[in-house]
């Protein structure tokens, strides 16, 4: 005979539906602002930025890198003060409910330095301690995470806040728990050196910079 689901069963079962939704709805979302409003000019531009433009070639690392570009053209990169999320808004006046809710969630986006502090792979949750805002603990929905990472290990990434869970975009870094102090400590030395006033631009770079230094190796696998 089957049991019921309890009621915390059944809505964190409705949390991961809408959670798998709004991943697919981001991964549309975002082909759609880079095919419109990152050219050839642009990229060239942000990979300048972040330094990793060799002659006219763009150098990377590893594949997870790319993350890297595409998450910076999207959400830091302005034109005319206006990032890819808000010049769609500007253009696009009758957005459907999920449409609309997704790009809210986008402008409210942040980076941070976050510590792992517990992991749920039952409700693929991952309760994170933000280092850069006085340890204010979050929980985001992330079924890869939930299910490989380990509690202590840091992380840069950028939160997407929606009204009844958060959820991480696609790129992040991850570094060994020894290193917290190390990272605190470089982490303005690193932002002075970007070439921008936007401190969220500065300290994108500065993690990207820190990342190929001491980061750990990663794959990322969207769920």
């Amino acid at each position: 005979m089957l049991s019921k689901l309890s009621e915390g069963d059944k809505n964190s079962e409705l949390i991961i539906n809408k959670y798998r939704q709004y991943i697919d709805l981001s991964r549309k979302l975002a082909h759609i602002l880079l095919t419109r409003f990152v050219s050839a000019e642009v990229l060239q531009t942000v990979s300048r930025l972040m330094g990793v433009m060799r002659g006219k070639g763009i150098m990377l690392e590893s594949k997870e890198e790319k993350k890297f570009i595409a998450d910076f053209s999207l959400f830091e990169h302005q034109i005319n003060g206006e990032n890819c999320f808000q010049r769609y808004q500007a253009e696009n006046h009758e957005l459907d409910a999920k449409e609309a809710e997704m790009l809210k969630a986008s402008l409210l986006s942040y980076t941070s330095l976050f510590k792992i502090i517990e992991t749920d792979p039952v409700n693929a949750s991952v309760t994170l301690s933000d280092l850069l805002s006085n340890k204010q603990e979050i929980k985001i929905i992330n079924i890869n995470l939930s299910q490989t990472a380990r509690p202590g290990l840091l992380i840069f990434t950028r939160i997407v806040p929606f009204s009844d869970f958060n959820m991480a975009s696609g790129m992040f870094c991850m570094f060994s728990k020894n290193s917290e102090r190390a990272l605190l400590k470089q982490l303005k030395p690193e932002m002075k050196k970007v070439k921008s006033e936007i401190e969220s631009v500065q300290r994108f770079i500065a993690f990207f910079k820190l990342n190929r230094k001491q980061g750990l190796a990663t794959t990322t696998t969207d769920i």
